[in-house]
C-alpha cells in the first residue's frame, strides 16, 4: 500500500515530494509527529540541492535519517521490518537492529546519499561487493539479504550479529537520549522510541570490558591470549573470502570486527571495500594505515593492492589486543617517521614496541613482523597468516 508522508510539528504540517524511485498510487496519509526542534532539522533536509543532513552532528545526521526513512520508506519499515534498537551510527549512515516478517534478526543500515535526489543513483560500493560477496555466503563475513533506495537514502540489510559487551560494565558514558517519534495513518497510531547507542558490539567494546575486568580481577589489562587467538583468527577468515575473490575491505579495525559470546566474529562494515584491481590510493582508517600510503611513499596513488594493506591493519588489531593498554606503536604517532626511513630500519620490518610478557622470540613476533613489513610486496598474504604456526 502505498501511503503519502505528512510530518505534524509546532502547528504546521508538511509533506515531503513523492520519491519518483516508486511511483505509487496515492492512497491514504502518514502522519509523523516528532518534536519541534527535531522537526525543524526533518524539514530543511527535504531541500533538493544541498548536501544532505549537512551541518548536522552524527547523532543529529542519524535521528533525522531514521524520520526520513520511515516517512520515505513507509511499507519497509512499519510492515516489512521491526525497528528493535539504534545500535550504531557514523557520519554517512546508521545501523538498526530489526525483525524481518519471518522474525528473523536482522540490521537495516541506512546509507545517507550526498543530496536529495528522485534519480536512481548507482549503488554504493559497499552495496554492489557485498551483492558479489554474497553470492557464496561467509560465516566470518556480513551478508546482505537485501537492498533498496529512496530519495534520501541506500538501505541495506545484513545479518544481526554481536553481543552488548557493555551490559555489565560501567564503562560506557551514558546513553544518548532515546529517539521518540508518532507515526498515524487511517487504521493505526503507533508511538515509536528506540534506545540510542554508539555501538557496544564490535571488538573494541569486547577487548574493553574485558580489560576492564582483568585490572579490576588481576591488576593488569593483558588479555587472555586464546581468545585474541581465536578472534584474529576468525577475521583474517573473513579477509580471506574477500581476498580470494578479488576483493579488499579497506578499512580493517577492532570497530569493523563484530564479536558474539562463544567467541564468534565477522568482518562488518563494507564501506571502503573495492575490487583489488581498482587499487587503493588511502585506508579507511588513518592510524592503522600501512606506510605506503606515507608521504614519501615510492608507489603511485591507487597502484598499491589493498589486499596488503589489509594484512597491515590486521596485524596492527592483533599487536593492539596483545599490549596490556590496547594502544598502536608509538611510531605510528610519529610525524618524522617516513617509508623510507621506516624501510631502512630493522631490515624492512615495522618497529613495534615490547609487550608485556610476549618474549622476543614468541611466534606471535614472527606473525607481526611478517604482516606488517614495510613493502607491501615483502608481506605475507592472508592465506599465509591463516596458515602461521601461531594459529595452529
Amino acid at each position: 500500500m502505498a501511503i503519502t508522508p505528512t510530518y505534524a510539528y509546532a502547528n504546521a504540517v508538511f509533506t515531503p515530494k513523492h520519491n519518483s524511485l516508486v511511483k505509487p498510487a496515492p492512497t491514504q496519509t502518514l502522519r509523523v509527529s516528532v518534536p519541534p526542534a527535531l522537526a525543524a532539522m526533518v524539514a530543511q533536509s527535504a531541500f533538493a540541492g544541498k548536501y544532505l543532513y549537512d551541518g548536522l552532528s552524527g547523532e543529529d545526521k542519524a535521528r533525522v535519517a531514521i524520520i526520513n526513512a520511515f516517512t520515505n520508506s513507509t511499507a519497509k519499515f512499519l510492515d516489512e521490518y521491526q525497528i528493535i534498537r539504534i545500535v550504531g551510527f557514523g557520519s554517512n549512515g546508521v545501523v538498526l537492529a530489526a525483525r524481518n516478517s519471518r522474525g528473523d534478526g536482522v540490521a537495516v543500515k541506512i546509507v545517507y546519499k550526498e543530496k536529495v535526489s528522485t534519480k536512481v543513483a548507482r549503488s554504493p560500493s559497499e552495496i554492489e561487493v557485498l551483492q558479489h560477496l554474497s553470492e557464496e555466503p561467509s560465516e566470518y563475513l556480513l551478508n546482505m539479504a537485501e537492498h533498496w533506495e529512496d530519495a534520501y537514502h541506500h538501505y541495506l540489510v545484513t545479518d544481526l550479529f554481536g553481543s552488548d559487551w557493555f551490559q555489565s560494565t560501567d564503562a560506557v558514558s551514558e546513553s544518548m537520549k532515546p529517539l521518540v517519534f508518532k507515526t498515524r495513518d487511517s487504521t493505526r497510531t503507533q508511538v515509536h522510541e528506540y534506545l540510542f547507542s554508539a555501538g557496544s558490539s564490535d571488538l573494541w567494546s569486547w577487548q574493553h570490558a574485558h580489560r576492564s575486568f582483568m585490572v579490576a580481577s588481576e591488576g593488569h589489562g593483558l588479555l587472555p591470549l586464546e581468545p585474541v587467538r581465536q578472534l584474529v583468527k576468525q577475521a583474517g577468515l573473513g579477509l580471506q573470502s574477500m581476498h580470494s575473490r578479488g576483493f579488499y575491505h579497506g578499512d580493517v579495525k577492532v570497530e569493523n570486527i563484530l564479536v558474539q559470546s562463544g567467541l564468534r566474529a565477522k568482518m562488518a562494515d563494507f564501506g571502503h571495500s573495492k575490487h583489488a584491481s581498482l587499487g587503493i590510493a588511502h585506508y579507511g582508517t588513518a592510524e592503522l594505515q600501512g606506510p605506503e600510503f606515507m608521504a614519501d611513499t615510492p608507489f603511485a596513488q591507487g597502484h598499491v593492492d589493498g589486499r596488503a594493506s589489509d594484512v597491515f591493519a590486521l596485524g596492527m588489531v592483533l599487536y593492539m589486543l596483545l599490549s596490556e593498554d590496547g594502544r598502536l606503536p608509538k611510531t605510528v604517532y610519529d610525524s618524522n617517521a617516513g617509508y623510507e626511513s621506516l624501510l631502512a630500519s630493522a631490515a624492512g620490518c615495522y618497529p613495534f614496541d615490547a609487550i608485556a610478557d610476549v618474549d622476543s622470540s614468541d611466534q606471535v613476533w614472527s606473525l607481526l613482523n611478517g604482516m606488517c613489513r614495510v613493502d607491501p610486496a615483502q608481506r605475507l598474504t592472508i592465506d599465509q597468516v591463516l596458515s602461521h604456526p601461531w594459529f595452529a
